[in-house]
């Protein structure tokens, strides 16, 4: 086990025994979650996401992490666009070149063996 390894086992007990803690796990605090009468779980929830997303940035800034995102939306965007700019291209791109011809399909729709 490495080093990561182990701060990863470590944060999780320490996220389960906080969530022990807030008696998140009980039965009743989920169902009034589920009927919106008791905000515990997602009071729970959404700070944790927030603490997640501070502590994240701060590794950054301390450069004990590296954030790397791999395919903007920019990126997206423009193949979506060249794909669909030209409707040949795509065409030839979706459709296969010989498909299954209808008159070799039985009355239940299955492919009929070659003899």
């Amino acid at each position: 086990m490495n080093a990561e390894m182990i701060y990863g086992l470590i944060t999780g007990i320490l996220f389960g025994v906080l969530l022990q803690k807030a008696r998140v796990v009980r039965y009743d605090k989920q169902i009034g979650a589920l009927r919106f009468q008791d905000m515990t779980i997602i009071k729970f929830m959404l700070s944790s996401v927030l603490v997640g997303m501070v502590g994240i940035y701060l590794l950054v800034d301390l450069e004990l992490a590296e954030l790397s995102i791999k395919r903007g939306m920019r990126e997206i965007k423009r193949e979506l666009r060249s794909m669909f700019s030209d409707t040949e291209r795509w065409w030839t791109k979706t459709v296969p070149a010989d498909p299954i011809p209808l008159n070799s399909c039985d009355s239940h729709g299955r492919q009929e063996r070659q003899r």
